[in-house]
């Protein structure tokens, strides 16, 4: 804050309601708010800077709907920004209180009137979740704005007001806790939830649950848990340091030919320059399964060192699943495109390069789309505000952002980066590797980094690693689980292996399931009771548009109505109809499945089915041959999430493998 205006009675009424506030009564934060409210009336510049201090006062007197109205109506407007980092943190806690008073609603009150309801049941589990995500995501955005003030409001320490508060400053966070801290104190239970959340910034994981892959110096292909390190923060690009694009000595070099694989002093084996040791290179790549189409999946690569020649233990690629967010929270859609970059981002933040001695990394990718962003359209984008020559956004600006600020970070350690495009048949180890793991059936939610600077890292074995990577799957049998278990026992054989399987018969134990803290990754229904029962209904389309799959299944097909068939998919968003119902031959028709699913089904097989029907032909997956709009199994994108129907009401032997494949490649 400056006080260059001392003179000023704005300023001198500023400053005494400031005095007014450290009283610290409810009088006194209400009579602060009608002064603040009278200076921000009268100085429109608000060169004050009131609208800062505003909505925590307003949550402070519990007014959290005039707090919502005011930071909708009268943001500071930044450059970056519709909201100031304290206004942000005023948002974060009025989601948090939302949050917390929809948990209110208590289960174990003793009812003595028949007609009030049960509290489970009216348990508003869909409005938890969003609230949850949605305080979940604000908490990321200011910690990516400001790294320091959540750490600073989890010790609750009072600091002193600072003069000097630059952007992204522990005296900016000094600055916003001022204003803050007593509303998040008067707040039961807030400062604990973003003490949860502050976890998610500060470690540095790899692949899913701190579990990644590695292929060793042995060659070996293991599971490894992540190390413990602090983490490496996420900058955004300024525009101050670009990469260079790496020109070889002849046009037809090799990168192997000009940076062998050699030892080094900590007894690692790098690919370093021949001829200048401070040169090192890695090779990376990214894949996409599904491209453009329908349920892409990608994965990245980073290849180091080479297998065999490094000391045991340690590991010369690492490679992963691209995550569902990119890496300052944007919701994002798998793409090779994404895949390499991820993978160019990777190679400078898998290792310490500086410490390993080294003054230039160069990245070999055969992506001529990295290369020449990175090298040259970037520069572009970045002076015109992250827009495209003809005026669009950037695609992947999120990635791009990073990309950059890992170049500008390496160059404060005195490290250049360079990019040299190298053909596809250079770079098959990368490749490889990328591929792999954009098989992996497991997705990752958020970003995490994957770090190699220890060689001492404990190798995990796959089937301690396997129990607690097995997705969680919730069963429906709301009506028929005895007719379920005599006619489907097969198939509940063939999940138990590969889920962590938990059954609902009752309305209320589905719920207690959907809104506990680790809500499941599968809802496989079994029966027909979901279309009967609106409240478990409403909170399954609900997980199923925040990402789930749902899969019906069992006895679903020869235990619901036509209308309430029709009904469920429309509230779904849907335009799917209950069709005819014979036994037919059926026959594998997607094409929107990569191989390994499609070995795993039989490509034609007897069903005596209810089929669905007005269904599009990307959403097939077994249909009659020369029956048009008709599916006996078919499956959708709703949402963040996938639905599967299969129309099979004798359990056929080639239908399990049908459900395990609806369920997200459980097969």
């Amino acid at each position: 804050m400056d006080f260059d205006d001392d003179n000023d009675p704005v300023w001198d009424r500023f400053f005494a309601t400031e005095k007014l506030l450290e009283l610290n009564t409810i009088g006194a934060v209400a009579g602060a708010l009608e002064r603040f409210e009278d200076i921000l009336l009268k100085s429109r510049k608000d060169d004050c800077r009131v609208q800062d201090i505003i909505p925590h006062i307003l949550l402070r007197l519990g007014r959290e709907q005039e707090c919502y109205d005011f930071l909708k109506c009268r943001p500071f407007r930044t450059s970056q920004q519709a909201l100031s980092l304290s206004q942000l943190v005023a948002l974060t806690l009025l989601k948090v209180r939302l949050y917390l008073d929809i948990g209110e609603y208590s289960d174990d009150h003793n009812f003595t009137d028949a007609d009030e309801p049960h509290p489970v049941r009216q348990r508003p589990v869909g409005r938890l979740v969003r609230a949850k995500r949605q305080y979940s995501r604000l908490s990321r955005m200011v910690n990516d704005a400001n790294p320091y003030l959540w750490e600073a409001l989890v010790k609750e320490d009072n600091p002193s007001l600072p003069i000097f508060h630059p952007p992204r400053s522990k005296e900016e966070a000094d600055l916003v806790l001022c204003r803050c801290l007593h509303a998040w104190q008067e707040t039961t239970g807030a400062i604990a939830l973003i003490n949860g959340e502050r976890s998610k910034f500060t470690r540095v994981v790899g692949g899913v649950h701190g579990v990644y892959r590695v292929i060793t110096a042995d060659g070996r292909d293991s599971l490894q848990s992540g190390e413990k390190t602090e983490g490496l923060p996420k900058r955004r690009s300024t525009g101050s340091a670009f990469p260079k694009r790496f020109n070889p000595p002849k046009p037809r070099s090799e990168p192997l030919e000009l940076f062998p694989p050699t030892p080094t002093v900590s007894g690692h084996v790098r690919f370093i320059h021949r001829n200048d040791g401070n040169r090192v290179l890695a090779y990376t790549d990214g894949a996409c399964i599904n491209n453009g189409q329908l349920e892409p999946r990608a994965g990245w690569a980073v290849v180091f060192g080479k297998p065999g020649s490094d000391q045991e233990g340690s590991q010369n690629v690492v490679s992963s699943r691209l995550e569902n967010e990119g890496p300052f929270g944007d919701d994002s859609v798998a793409t090779s495109n994404r895949a390499e970059l991820r993978a160019a981002i990777a190679a400078l933040r898998v290792c310490d390069w500086h410490d390993e001695g080294f003054k230039n990394i160069v990245i070999a990718t055969d992506s001529s789309y990295v290369v020449q962003g990175a090298t040259s359209w970037a520069k572009n984008w970045v002076r015109k505000g992250w827009t495209t020559r003809v005026g669009g956004n950037v695609k992947n600006k999120d990635l791009w952002d990073l990309l950059l600020g890992e170049v500008e970070r390496l160059k404060q350690q005195g490290l250049s980066v360079d990019l040299w495009n190298i053909p596809r048949e250079n770079n098959t180890e990368a490749d490889a590797a990328a591929k792999q793991a954009a098989q992996n059936e497991i997705d990752i939610a958020h970003f995490a980094d994957i770090t190699a600077g220890s060689p001492q890292i404990d190798i995990v074995s796959k089937e301690t690693i396997d129990s607690d990577l097995l997705p969680r799957m919730l069963v429906f049998c709301l009506e028929y689980e005895d007719l379920f278990d005599s006619c489907f026992g097969s198939l509940v054989a063939e999940i138990k292996p590969k889920a962590k399987m938990e059954r609902a018969s009752t309305l209320e134990a589905a719920l207690a399931i959907l809104g506990g803290k680790s809500p499941p990754d599968i809802i496989l229904v079994a029966d027909g009771g979901i279309t009967r029962q609106k409240e478990v209904r409403r909170v399954v389309i609900d997980h199923l548009r925040e990402g789930a799959r749902v899969v019906l299944a069992g006895c679903f097909s020869s235990m619901v109505g036509g209308d309430e068939f029709n009904y469920f998919f429309s509230e779904a968003g849907l335009r799917w109809q209950r069709g005819s119902y014979h036994r037919a031959t059926v026959t594998f028709r997607s094409a929107y499945l990569d191989n390994k699913l499609m070995n795993h089904l039989t490509p034609s097989y007897i069903q005596k089915a209810l089929f669905v029907s007005n269904i599009r032909k990307e959403h097939v997956w077994y249909a009659e041959p020369g029956v048009p709009n008709e599916a006996a199994v078919a499956w959708a994108c709703v949402g963040l999430g996938r639905l599967g129907y299969i129309g099979d009401v004798n359990g056929e032997e080639a239908s399990n493998k049908v459900v395990l494949g609806l369920c997200g490649g459980l097969l």
